[in-house]
């Protein structure tokens, strides 16, 4: 096939239909010269596991594990913490801004659709409605500080999700309004289609390259903001994006899971037919810290390790639910996820 070249709000894996075996190459300039080589087929393989504990809650949002092991969850406006044993309430309560403006602010429980934590253990949580909040998560008793438009120069109270960069630092995916970076105590740093190339305002995830450059999933592909420039890469809806140990970027769609390599310029797309993966909705990533990329759908767990794609079944899948929403990974390495019927924890073999 002839080369193409990449051009804004173009899907460039739609180009060849439900082809599984492209790969595309993009030059430095910010074209892409494409042509469909072929990638190598991912070894389908299966892995079945014992029952797995499992914790049963409804509308399960969002994940997460601080430094200490305590692992954060919501569900139904509800926040709470796994401490090893019990889980806690700690529910992230703030000021309702947006049908009071005169004081006293009644309180109203959120829920966050993303939780981050820094080095020195301070935990961030992304809500829907109402802003950003943080703690310190190795103090007791646990209290959050909140900033919302009525209390801080935030921008917008719609976040989708967010990445701790440091104590102090934290990047912001935003509904309809961008990337903001926040630096404490109130300074905000808007990125987003009025001051950069970026095409899509609505941010859906974040993470981070070795290099410390910031990735971000969108509704059209994804982008990474390097010394103030954007550079896209549209591939769809991207639901999570991760960093492996060797420095590709992941991005979950709902045309499958894509690759990008940064250091040879190519992007792979593991598709249906070839790679293992039996369902085309990719919903969450991350890589653990063996440097095994553990995959989340609508039709189960998957991992890629040593080149080949394989699905994990534990004996209580149905239990715990096949729709994998959201994953994270905690200092001892235990997968835990997020899925349609609760919260499921995997110490891997």
């Amino acid at each position: 096939m002839g080369k193409c070249k990449w051009e804004p709000k173009i899907t460039i894996d739609k180009v060849w239909g439900n082809s599984t075996t492209s790969s595309y190459t993009v030059t430095d300039n910010g074209r892409c010269m494409c042509a469909q080589d072929n990638i190598p087929v991912v070894e389908k393989a299966q892995r079945n596991v014992s029952s797995i504990p499992f914790y049963a809650f409804n509308n399960v949002t969002a994940i997460g594990a601080d430094r200490v092991n305590t692992v954060w969850m919501s569900h139904d406006n509800t926040t709470e913490y796994f401490d090893g044993s019990a889980w806690t309430a700690a529910n992230i309560a703030p000021y309702d801004n947006v049908n009071h403006t005169s004081a006293p602010y009644p309180s109203v429980n959120s829920s966050s659709k993303g939780f981050a934590v820094s080095a020195g253990n301070y935990l961030f949580a992304a809500t829907t409605e109402y802003g950003l909040a943080s703690m310190n998560a190795s103090v007791n008793p646990k209290s959050w500080t909140y900033y919302e438009t009525i209390n801080s120069a935030i921008p917008t109270q719609k976040l989708n999700d967010v990445y701790a960069e440091s104590d102090t630092r934290a990047w912001i995916a935003t509904k309809d309004f961008g990337l903001i970076k926040f630096d404490a105590p109130n300074t905000w740093t808007l990125f987003n289609s009025s001051n950069t190339t970026m095409h899509s305002n609505n941010i859906s995830c974040l993470t981070a390259d070795h290099s410390g450059n910031i990735w971000m999933g969108n509704d059209i592909g994804f982008a990474v903001l390097s010394n103030g420039s954007v550079v896209e890469y549209m591939v769809g809806l991207v639901h999570s994006i991760a960093c492996d140990n060797e420095n590709n970027i992941w991005a979950a769609t709902d045309d499958g899971l894509k690759r990008w390599n940064p250091s040879t310029n190519v992007m792979e797309y593991f598709g249906t037919e070839t790679s293992g993966i039996n369902t085309s909705t990719v919903l969450s990533l991350v890589a653990d810290r063996n440097g095994k990329l553990w995959i989340g759908t609508n039709a189960g767990l998957y991992t890629y390790e040593g080149g080949k794609i394989v699905k994990v079944t534990p004996a209580n899948e149905y239990q715990v639910g096949l729709v994998i929403n959201h994953l994270c990974v905690d200092q001892n390495n235990r997968l835990w996820m997020a899925t349609d019927k609760g919260v499921a924890v995997l110490t891997p073999q």
